[in-house]
């Protein structure tokens, strides 16, 4: 009998990425009514920036609390989801987020 081997584990990694930010993209779309990122306004993407901030200081700085992974992992896609939307409005500061 052959042993199990656990392969392809970049291709998961990759699926749940791309499906923690479908689900970070639907939330913030979903909630600020826009058909897509960057339709959201300056406004609207400052407070995307700022709840993302609160959610990883509350994440990596509380004092004997370990992040889970789906809890970084939401943290990288809504950077990533912020990063989008700088390249998308040229705004450089939002672009290095």
């Amino acid at each position: 009998m052959s042993k199990l081997i656990l392969n392809k584990i970049n291709k998961l990694q990759d699926q749940i990425e791309q499906d923690v930010y479908g689900w970070t993209w639907y939330l913030i779309t979903d909630h600020f009514k826009v058909e897509e990122i960057t339709d959201l306004t300056k406004i609207q993407i400052d407070e995307v920036v700022e709840i993302c901030d609160q959610f990883t200081i509350d994440l990596f700085e509380t004092e004997n609390r370990q992040p889970s992974e789906a809890e970084t992992l939401i943290a990288y896609s809504l950077r990533s989801v912020v990063r989008e939307w700088g390249y998308d409005n040229d705004d450089d500061e939002l672009q290095d987020y």
